[in-house]
Order: C-alpha cells, then sequence, then structure tokens
C-alpha cells in the first residue's frame, strides 16, 4: 500500500512539473502598441543599384508613443526577389542577392541599435548595400522588425515579409471579407512596413558614351561651330520602393 502511494505521489509531482514547462512554452504574446499600429515607426526607401554597384537603404526610425523607448533594435533582412505574387525565396547565405554592408561584414541580415528614443524622438540611418554583378535585375524585398522595451514592456513589430501568405489573410481579414488586423493571431505587438531594394541596370552609361562620342565628333569638325541640344535618352518607368 505505501509504495502504490509513493508512485501515486510521484505521478503527481511529474505532472505538475510537465504542467509547468507547458506553460512556460505557452508564453504570452506581445502586449500591443498603445497607439499606432507602427506603420509610423518605420519607414525604409531606397533608389536603384546597378549589379556589381553599391548604393545604401534609407531607414527612418520613430516614436510616435507617449512613453520613451529603450533597448531599441531595427531589423533588416533581404528575404524575397521578383513581384509580391511571385517571390523566390532568398537564403541567409545567398550570395547573388544585395548584401547589407555594416561594420565590415556583408549579409542578408542587419541589426541596427539603439540605446533610447524618447517620446517624439526620431533616428536617420543610412545602410549600405552591396550588390553581386551576378544579381538578376529584380526587385528584392526587405522585411522589418522592430523590438524595445517601454514602461516595463517589451514590445515586438513585424512586417508582413516574417507572416505566411495563410496566416497574414488569416489576420486581415474577417469571415465575412471586410479588412481587419489581428495581433494577436500574428503574435506581435504591430505591424511595420516591407520595404524593398530596386536592382536595375545603371540608366547613366548609355547617356554618357552618348556624350562622348558627340564630343568627339565635334572636335573633328573644329572649323564651324554647331549649336545642338543634347537630349539623354527617354529611360524607363524607374523601380520604385513598394510599401505593404
Amino acid at each position: 500500500m505505501n509504495r502504490s502511494r509513493g508512485a501515486l505521489a510521484l505521478l503527481l509531482v511529474v505532472g505538475v512539473v510537465v504542467a509547468g514547462f507547458g506553460n512556460v512554452a505557452r508564453a504570452a504574446p506581445p502586449p500591443p502598441l498603445p497607439g499606432p499600429t507602427g506603420g509610423e515607426a518605420l519607414q525604409l526607401a531606397a533608389s536603384p543599384i546597378a549589379p556589381g554597384a553599391q548604393g545604401s537603404l534609407s531607414v527612418g526610425l520613430a516614436n510616435p508613443l507617449s512613453g520613451n523607448w529603450t533597448g531599441v533594435v531595427v531589423t533588416l533582412n533581404v528575404y524575397g526577389e521578383g513581384s509580391p505574387g511571385s517571390l523566390r525565396n532568398v537564403s541567409a547565405g545567398a550570395s547573388w542577392a544585395p548584401q547589407f554592408t555594416l561594420g565590415g561584414t556583408s549579409s542578408t541580415w542587419a541589426n541596427l541599435s539603439v540605446a533610447s528614443l524618447p517620446s517624439g524622438g526620431s533616428r536617420g540611418f543610412a545602410v549600405g548595400v552591396t550588390v553581386p554583378a551576378s544579381a538578376p535585375v529584380a526587385t528584392y524585398f526587405v522585411r522589418t522588425q522592430l523590438s524595445f522595451q517601454m514602461g516595463g514592456d517589451s514590445f515586438l513589430l513585424r512586417s508582413r515579409g516574417f507572416f505566411s501568405a495563410a496566416l497574414w489573410q488569416e489576420a486581415t481579414e474577417a469571415s465575412n471579407g471586410t479588412p481587419t488586423l489581428n495581433l494577436t493571431r500574428l503574435n506581435v505587438s504591430g505591424v511595420t512596413p516591407d520595404g524593398s531594394i530596386p536592382v536595375a541596370p545603371s540608366p547613366q552609361n548609355p547617356w554618357i558614351w552618348g556624350l562622348l562620342a558627340g564630343a568627339a565628333g565635334l572636335g573633328v569638325a573644329g572649323f564651324y561651330v554647331a549649336r545642338r541640344e543634347m537630349r539623354g535618352p527617354t529611360s524607363g518607368t524607374r523601380p520604385r520602393s513598394r510599401w505593404k
């Protein structure tokens, strides 16, 4: 009888321990932002960069909330190439995709840290971008993450690129088809925008060669003066940053 009671007590203790570990695994989601949903906190912009060239990604960080932020970290990741409806995944070691250059290292991931940001404050960054010569001409999408502490709480914001298409639709579209935003389903405090890096052939090269050829022609025919209006060729539509 004593052995049976001892075994029962042991089973109860094990059950309590297992249940405790289960509660630890199911951590509470981060609290929602007490104000804007996150789009006002982070903005990205980049001009077209040619394969084999260098450029930069402008990152604007702002605190639109009433409290001060501490331990601020902005995470950037080049995660896709193509168009919104047809994306090719960019893996962490993809050497053909644009690379962020920070602190002498190059990667498709980058972290920007700010010790504190007061209410109403803002910071700007210019993150170096190197485009390999082998990079296909396309638009490369950048997902963003923002984390910080405020008032004793830890907040986490992520952009569309961190979620699958099914989860995003489930969290942003109600059963009747009307738009919504279920932050609990996404397990975030708010949503930041995706950014993009357009990779396109340099529009300057044809114009420069045309100008040099024109100058050489004028030098050969220097015995008379010709006045012309020189215009560069009309370029196509410039790729623009895509916001979600």
